[in-house]
């Protein structure tokens, strides 16, 4: 008998442990929640229903600020649609303590301005590729500053940060392609301006030691390109010095053809021949010394030009002094 009543007793003890657990949690709950400490509100409010299960105001509680907690995070990572989800649920709640239904509100409108900014900078975006495409590059460029210059547009920005340095490698991409296409176009006018002048010194009567003379000044000036201008304007320079010395090589070769004794023509025909493979095999041994870099083409043009501007010299020397 006795040994009944000490179990009741226990069990009662025990009881008013718990209810005392839960009264405390749950009063610390309304005090955190009331301080917008709503961190500490939750875990109050999960402690409280832990000890009793089924309390309404406990498990409601809770449950809000559970809502309210998937919502901060969603916000911390720019979800702004899952942010406008969760809130909309949290709003839809019954009995919905103030202060949360002042946060939800609060959130609820950020979403509608950040998603609203997402797509301003989306169509501005657009429109810094529109004008690339249109080959504006300079207005495009304005576009693109201004729209990271906008204080209202930082964290959509942010959320768009690939989309954002991908314009701007375009922009820069595209500006380096109109001046490289530009320097081209620029060292084509001089060498077609070079041709013209020669072909109408030649005119003239100009000797072919004049003409020699001429086209190494004048290539001289590609020179300056090689040394202070990219890879590809540097091989584009160098192409166009080796056609100049090509077509001048073939004028003088026609030239001996038509005026050397047939076997005379012969021997230097066969020397001719030979004289490529050398010139070939001598621009491959040059180039090979920057194998698998990008200056590995401009020295096989290099020294392709050289040799046949030496060439050129060495027919005009032998055969017509």
């Amino acid at each position: 008998m006795k040994k009944m009543l000490w179990s009741a007793a226990a069990l009662f003890f025990l009881a008013g442990c718990s209810n005392e657990l839960y009264e405390e949690a749950m009063k610390k709950g309304k005090l955190a929640l009331a301080d917008a400490d709503f961190d500490k509100a939750r875990s109050s409010f999960e402690l409280a229903l832990e000890e009793e299960p089924d309390d309404p105001d406990a498990s409601r509680m809770a449950e809000q600020l559970r809502l309210l907690e998937k919502t901060e995070t969603a916000a911390e990572e720019g979800n702004w649609s899952e942010v406008s989800k969760q809130a909309s649920l949290l709003l839809e709640k019954d009995n919905l303590q103030s202060q949360l239904k002042e946060q939800a509100e609060e959130y609820t409108a950020a979403a509608e301005a950040e998603t609203k900014a997402a797509q301003k900078v989306a169509e501005q975006l657009a429109g810094v590729q529109s004008k690339v495409s249109e080959g504006s590059y300079e207005e495009a460029s304005v576009l693109l500053d201004e729209l990271e210059a906008d204080e209202s547009l930082q964290a959509a920005l942010l959320a768009q940060q690939e989309e954002v340095d991908a314009a701007r490698s375009d922009i820069e991409a595209s500006k380096k392609e109109q001046q490289d296409k530009e320097q081209a176009e620029a060292v084509q006018a001089a060498a077609d301006a070079a041709a013209a002048t020669a072909v109408a010194e030649a005119s003239k009567g100009w000797t072919y030691e004049d003409q020699l003379d001429d086209l190494s000044g004048r290539t001289a000036d590609f020179d300056y390109i090689v040394e202070t201008g990219t890879t590809a304007q540097a091989l584009e320079a160098e192409q166009t010095r080796y056609k100049q010395w090509d077509n001048l090589l073939n004028e003088i070769y026609g030239t001996l053809k038509s005026e050397l004794p047939n076997d005379e023509f012969v021997q230097l025909r066969a020397a001719q021949r030979e004289w490529i493979t050398y010139r070939d095999e001598s621009a491959a041994e040059a180039a090979s010394s920057y194998a698998g870099t990008d200056w590995e083409d401009v020295q096989y043009k290099m020294t392709q030009a050289y040799l046949t501007e030496i060439r050129c010299y060495e027919l005009v020397d032998r055969y017509m002094d």
